[in-house]
């Protein structure tokens, strides 16, 4: 699964903050997504390009500037996922999870970031939240991201699933469980559920391998 919201800020990358006393229109519209509604792309902008993300995206955001606003929004993980919400402190930012470097560095997509939209890297220990947008359930195919880097290395587990769930042996979810009963009945319906998955979890792969060149690329 690629998260809506993960999709629109991407999408954003290279928006920058412009020079001589002029205001990048596209920061003005992150701005407006908020109580703030700043009218100049100096007022600092990272929790405004999250809100608007979300916005965009259909879902609640705190409607804040400010980057600390989503350290109690949503709801919390253990553990970072891609598309995350992560909250830091000294100084507070915040923006979208995309995985992690060899060096443990977490790779953020966010705003005002140098002045613009990017991926940078940065210290974990500086984390004070990884948030979720709640109602929104977690990705089932792809597990959330671990110590491996953008997609948590485990994908023997993945194809074990997609081939437990052509066969109808899968009994974890409630979907899967629909799925063997139709297979088992013969039913066209099942079929198309496993050619879904299928194209799902391909495209989920294919966007994260994306996310991961452009986060190697990121200084």
């Amino acid at each position: 699964m690629n998260p809506s919201w993960m999709q629109i800020a991407l999408a954003e990358q290279g928006q920058a903050e412009q020079a001589g006393g002029k205001h990048n229109p596209r920061i003005l519209e992150y701005h407006a997504a908020t109580t703030l509604k700043a009218r100049d792309d100096e007022t600092p902008w990272c929790a405004s390009f999250v809100s608007w993300c979300l916005a965009e995206a259909g879902l609640v955001s705190t409607s804040s500037a400010a980057a600390r606003s989503y350290r109690t929004w949503g709801v919390p993980l253990s553990e970072p996922a891609y598309g995350a919400i992560i909250t830091f402190k000294d100084p507070d930012h915040t923006g979208f999870y995309m995985g992690r470097r060899k060096d443990g560095r977490w790779l953020i997509l966010g705003g005002n970031q140098s002045n613009r939209v990017n991926v940078a890297a940065y210290d974990p220990d500086r984390v004070t939240a990884i948030r979720w947008p709640a109602g929104v359930p977690l990705p089932n195919a792809v597990a959330p991201l671990g110590k491996s880097g953008v997609i948590r290395g485990n994908l023997l587990a993945g194809a074990s699933t997609i081939g437990a769930l052509g066969l109808g042996l899968v009994e974890n979810a409630e979907t899967v469980d629909r799925a063997k009963g139709w297979i088992g009945e013969g039913s066209t319906v099942a079929i198309i559920l496993g050619v879904l998955a299928l194209a799902g979890i391909a495209w989920s792969i294919l966007a994260r391998a994306q996310g991961k060149k452009q986060a190697e690329a990121a200084p």
